[in-house]
């Protein structure tokens, strides 16, 4: 991600302008890149020195929603859930037999696995976290079930040797996070909270980042 406001503010003007469609527009990607060289002027050998280093490099993303491909069938049907008002939080669980069906399709997965090389991410932080425990568990499940099919491209992580050895063996590692402390139980049971801590720490749950929380900030 450049690091010059401008060229973000560009990339989400894009991403607002066009909604979901699909999960890799090349002309779209060009034009970011396009758009991100201008702002940051780098000579050709500036930019070709940045692209070695990212390649050779670890790189993380820090933060990240639950990763699955894409499809026509399931673009439809988030698109159709947002237009009805639902909470994006809750789409996940809406669609969760679509993108388990698809991560067996060989044509999404074939595409899903060139997002990622598009990437160049080794690993990401991804969120689990919703408004309560069962949905948090359940969005647990769906990505597990996505990292074990697709093994040969994914792996989870919750150790720094596990993120070394997927950049080894050209796979890419997902650690979870959750980014409040809504799934530990709200603030209303302390006792019950610190019980779910302990289960979803079970459940290789290794980060939670408190933020803008009504429990935390109690």
């Amino acid at each position: 991600e450049p690091v010059n406001g401008d060229a973000r503010n560009f990339v989400q003007k894009e991403k607002r302008k066009k909604g979901i469609k699909h999960m890799i527009d090349k002309a779209f990607l060009k034009r970011i890149q396009e758009r991100t060289l201008d702002v940051l002027k780098y000579s050709k050998e500036e930019e070709q020195h940045g692209l070695e280093l990212h390649k050779k490099s670890i790189v993380f993303d820090s933060l990240c929603e639950p990763p699955s491909p894409l499809s026509k069938e399931l673009l439809a049907k988030i698109n159709e859930l947002l237009d009805e008002g639902v909470d994006r939080r809750s789409i996940g669980s809406r669609t969760a037999k679509i993108r388990q069906a698809m991560v067996k399709n060989t044509d999404y997965v074939a595409e899903y696995a060139e997002a990622w090389e598009h990437s160049g991410v080794t690993c990401i932080s991804s969120t689990m976290g919703t408004t309560d425990l069962m949905a948090t568990i359940n969005r647990m499940a769906d990505s597990e079930y996505v990292i074990d099919t697709l093994s040969n491209l994914l792996v989870k992580t919750n150790c720094v040797d596990d993120i070394r050895k997927a950049k080894e063996n050209g796979k890419h590692a997902i650690m979870w996070n959750i980014q409040n402390s809504l799934p530990f139980g709200g603030g209303v049971d302390a006792a019950k909270e610190l019980d779910n801590i302990d289960l979803l720490y079970k459940l290789v749950l290794l980060s939670s980042v408190f933020c803008s929380c009504e429990s935390s900030a109690s």
